[in-house]
């Protein structure tokens, strides 16, 4: 993922044959988990590939900082002379204003 995309919206790289024989091992992995009678979140011990994208993927941020800011810039967005943007007209707004660079 590079250093400056907050919002994992990377440029798509076609896998190499090796990327995917991994990718289907790792599907494997993650069907014997889901499978797996054990519910519990210490199950994920027996399988590590699962675990390290369930902390990759379910672990919130230490800061609020981030989400403060992405706040505010919606309270930019989401006046009262725009109160009929639909929710995906705002979400591209949204992702255009805390996206944006100002150089200084």
């Amino acid at each position: 993922m590079g250093s400056d995309d907050d919002y994992g919206y990377d440029e798509y790289t076609a896998p190499s044959q090796s990327t995917a024989d991994g990718a289907a091992v790792n599907n494997l992995k993650a069907i014997n988990y889901l499978t797996e009678a054990n519910t519990s979140l210490s199950s994920l011990q027996s399988y590590p590939a699962v675990q390290a994208v369930f902390v990759r993927y379910n672990t919130s941020l230490t800061s609020s900082a981030a989400v403060e800011r992405l706040f505010s810039c919606a309270g930019l967005i989401a006046t009262s002379q725009r109160n009929r943007l639909s929710d995906s007209t705002f979400e591209k707004l949204l992702m255009l204003k805390a996206n944006h660079y100002e150089p200084q």
